[in-house]
């Protein structure tokens, strides 16, 4: 609920209570009827006792306040002068006003903290779970964004590409001048051009390895173009024994 502030109370709150602590002080004073001292309300309100007797002090002076005795034990009320005590109740109206609407809105903020939190942690989950699956993989993942920077990879990737994770990540893979870091480098090239097409390769290393390359487009909810995925895949061993079965069965043709 809004409340309205007149150009009497506005004065009241420029001139008089112009810091938060005397706010804080008069609203406790009016609410709870009090009669303390410095010491006691430096407990109430969780401020310096130097603070608090500033603030009470000019108070008094203001008409808000009574003091009864001086130092330590001079003890604080609430009696303000009959003229301005309609002041003090619009006053308090609209401070405690202000005050529901500042909890309200921490309380908001406070549970949309809690969930953005919750949800945070959910999404660590699962990419601790999906790396953990990634780096368990024999197979090779490199992840490229469309200049060729390599987003992610797994250990097996790393491995095939002659090098390390550390490394790689977070450098362009053109820079690892390597036979794999090549092929990937001409075949991420070709996705990463319309239409994006998924493309499947099968490259004869010099030393002997067959490897087999799959790369995949990847786009945003929008439909623009992320990066690619890459998956290597060793298959030396597939490839040599279906040499070996083609190998006996010609050796069978020809018996």
């Amino acid at each position: 609920m809004a409340v309205s502030v007149t150009d009497t109370l506005r004065s009241f709150l420029r001139e008089v209570l112009d810091t938060p602590l005397k706010q804080e002080l008069l609203a406790f004073f009016v609410t709870n009827r009090a009669m303390d001292t410095v010491q006691g309300l430096s407990v109430w309100l969780g401020r310096p006792a130097d603070e608090i007797r500033a603030a009470a002090d000019s108070l008094v002076k203001a008409g808000l306040l009574r003091k009864e005795g001086e130092g330590e034990s001079a003890i604080y009320s609430y009696q303000p002068r009959p003229e301005i005590a309609d002041l003090v109740d619009a006053f308090l109206n609209l401070y405690q006003t202000a005050r529901a609407q500042l909890q309200q809105e921490l309380s908001q903020a406070r549970q949309q903290a809690e969930q953005a939190w919750e949800q945070l942690r959910a999404l660590q989950w699962e990419q601790s779970r999906f790396r953990l699956i990634l780096s368990s993989m024999t197979d090779g993942v490199i992840v490229l964004l469309p200049d060729g920077t390599v987003s992610y990879l797994n250990e097996a990737g790393a491995q095939l590409l002659g090098s390390t994770t550390q490394g790689l990540t977070g450098k362009r893979l053109e820079g690892s001048d390597t036979p794999v870091a090549n092929l990937l480098v001409q075949a991420a090239r070709e996705v990463s051009q319309p239409p994006y097409p998924a493309i499947t390769r099968e490259w004869n290393l010099p030393n002997g390895t067959v490897l087999r390359a799959n790369l995949l487009p990847v786009f945003d909810p929008q439909k623009h173009f992320m990066g690619v995925v890459c998956v290597l895949s060793d298959i030396t061993r597939a490839r040599q024994r279906e040499r070996e079965q083609r190998e006996m069965l010609s050796v069978l043709a020809h018996d």
